[in-house]
């Protein structure tokens, strides 16, 4: 298998409430505040949060499904639609292989065509 990625400046990382659309621990105050499930428990341990990467353009058309932005910039797979992929951005490559040895993996940072 190998898996290709491009950098995006303009991409965003950040976090979010998962697959119960609820931060921290549902029905738990992570946060310690008094207060059960508000934003400042995004990311808490043993939640089901998690960390997701947007293009631009998938940000700006659901904002809100990231309530909390990490940073911007990222690696991006080539085979995400909406990114755009030019020869002048940094590439990576990952690559898996599985036998009855074993697996093993590595990346390759290149300029991949």
């Amino acid at each position: 298998m190998v898996h290709s990625q491009h950098f995006e400046t303009d991409a965003y990382v950040g976090v979010d409430a998962g697959a119960d659309r609820l931060p921290g621990i549902a029905n738990v105050d992570d946060g310690f505040d008094g207060v059960v499930d508000n934003p400042v428990e995004l990311g808490a341990t043993g939640s089901d949060d998690r960390f997701v990467v947007m293009t631009a353009d998938q940000y700006a058309m659901a904002p809100d499904l990231l309530p909390l932005v990490l940073q911007r910039g990222a690696w991006i797979g080539d085979d995400v639609v909406d990114s755009v992929v030019t020869s002048e951005v940094p590439r990576r490559q990952f690559f898996r292989f599985e036998n009855r040895a074993g697996v093993w993996e590595f990346m390759k940072s290149s300029d991949v065509q």
